[in-house]
């Protein structure tokens, strides 16, 4: 899972980015992992929000 309640309100979208994919490097091979936060996104800065969601289509292709 993301972590929506520390790193989706206080890290930068490029922190997030960076979070992603290195999650989707070590935990994504053969498919292995589906990248999403575990609540709903409320208290999240849009941009962080954004930066999720992007950094999941832009990496969720490297295997």
């Amino acid at each position: 899972t993301v972590d929506d309640s520390e790193m989706l309100i206080y890290e930068s979208p490029e922190f997030i980015r960076n979070s992603i994919k290195k999650s989707i490097k070590t935990l994504g091979k053969k498919g292995g992992y589906i990248p999403g936060p575990t609540n709903f996104l409320l208290d999240q800065p849009p941009e962080n929000i954004v930066a999720l969601f992007k950094s999941i289509q832009e990496f969720g292709n490297i295997y």
